[in-house]
């Protein structure tokens, strides 16, 4: 444990990092505010950070209970909780990125980013 930590302050100290809060010593927010990213932070950022770090809510998706509201048992993994705000706050920006990709280089997957697009309004028309 003791080498662990020797190497991980040798880190620190060569890349400059150590009291900083991030990799460029601003917080996530700030800088999703500076490049006008403030509300994919607070809406999609925020809820796919909840889910993967081990929070309250997160972990609530592990425990199994019996109808007692007593803990029954763990689950191995997260249950289907979520998916339908995960699909609709995450699929967006993933398919901007995938159709400025096309732009750029001419991937030739017009027709399968329009039934995406239609399949993401189809979703949306259905949960929102």
């Amino acid at each position: 444990m003791r080498k662990r930590r020797e190497g991980y302050d040798k880190a620190q100290e060569m890349h400059k990092y150590k009291g900083r809060i991030s990799w460029s010593g601003k917080p996530l927010k700030v800088m999703a505010e500076e490049v006008g990213l403030s509300e994919g932070y607070s809406s999609v950022y925020v809820l796919m950070s909840q889910l993967t770090h081990t929070t309250a809510g997160a972990m609530l998706d592990y425990i199994q209970t019996d109808k007692g509201g007593s803990v029954s048992g763990v689950k191995l993994s997260p249950s289907d909780n979520l998916i339908r705000e995960v699909l609709l706050s995450a699929v967006p920006p993933m398919l901007n990125i995938v159709k400025q990709w096309h732009k750029q280089f001419n991937l030739g997957i017009e027709a399968k980013i329009m039934e995406i697009d239609g399949r993401l309004i189809e979703l949306q028309a259905k949960y929102v």
